[in-house]
């Protein structure tokens, strides 16, 4: 258990505040740790496997670090927390253990003689001691919710615009029949056209046998006509992901902060399916949530000094 907790100062430095700092260098199958005391002079190292079982030896060996070391206040400094530490960062707020945003070393600073996964743990607590601002890790929930949603939207709406694009481009280059029935349309009715393109059979398995030659006649045609409808339906398909991923956006928008949409300059005009820019106001519904909360605080909180905890 660690001592109650307070604010950061902005003013000074973590080391000032803390008996110890663990960090961590995370990867997809180990995890490296090291118990750093606050003048930054190792105390122990760790290496364990990135799963639960590793997880729970982690804090275990950390409790006996600190009973041993003489170091109730205690934070973590661990490195990727939302890619390969995202696990390690849950089960240590689980054990209600401070997590703080390790920041990584400059290219140049890094592993000079090699890679050194303890070496890279040892940085992560050295840099968060000298420290004087510190970042937390971004909370799972509802404010997660929303950026696994923009970022499925936007990557979707990148895609759609590529297959858009490419669409065009071969109807610009198709023979003059085709192309004259697709000119003078919206872009909607053009994808619509091209997803009923009726594409020719390709020849039969038992005269490409006799003839392979016989699968060039009309492959061109054969190629854009199918690249043509394959598009088309892609773009549906991305279209009815988008619209989908921008109600959900909507709904919870909604129940995290009802009055936000009716501020004027937010709301659904225009709507959100077609306006990424509009959408990031899931993510101000999360942090005006996060901020009106109770206890909520704009600073990272850590350990307090002895003489602060009767």
């Amino acid at each position: 258990m660690h001592t109650p907790i307070a604010p950061v100062s902005g003013s000074s430095r973590l080391g000032e505040q803390v008996d110890a700092v663990i960090g961590v260098d995370t990867h997809t199958d180990t995890l490296s740790a090291c118990l750093v005391n606050p003048v930054g002079a190792v105390l122990a190292e760790i290496t364990e496997p990135a799963n639960p079982v590793g997880y729970r030896r982690l804090i275990a060996w950390s409790t006996k670090e600190q009973a041993k070391h003489g170091c109730p206040r205690l934070v973590w400094a661990v490195e990727g927390t939302r890619s390969h530490g995202a696990g390690v960062t849950r089960a240590l707020r689980t054990a209600g253990q401070i997590v703080l945003e390790a920041t990584r070393p400059p290219r140049a600073a890094r592993r000079p003689g090699g890679k050194s996964d303890p070496k890279d743990a040892v940085h992560a607590a050295r840099a968060a001691l000298a420290n004087t601002h510190h970042a937390e890790p971004r909370a799972d929930g509802p404010r997660e919710a929303l950026r696994m949603l923009l970022g499925v939207r936007s990557a979707a709406l990148t895609a759609r615009t590529a297959a858009i694009n490419e669409l065009k481009a071969l109807i610009m280059q198709a023979p003059d029949e085709l192309r004259g029935r697709l000119r003078g349309l919206t872009s909607s009715a053009q994808i619509a056209a091209c997803r009923r393109l009726r594409v020719p059979a390709t020849p039969d398995p038992e005269a490409l046998r006799h003839d392979p030659q016989v699968v060039l006649v009309d492959a061109e045609t054969r190629a854009r006509l199918a690249c043509m409808r394959r598009l088309a339906r892609r773009i549906g398909d991305l279209t009815i992901e988008i619209d989908d991923a921008a109600d959900e956006i909507h709904t919870l928008v909604h129940a995290l902060d009802p009055t936000l949409l009716a501020e004027v300059g937010v709301g659904r005009s225009p709507p959100p399916r077609s306006s990424s820019a509009g959408l990031t106001l899931g993510v101000c519904a999360a942090r005006r949530r996060s901020q009106h909360s109770p206890g909520s605080a704009h600073s990272t909180p850590v350990a307090a000094p002895s003489s602060d905890t009767g």
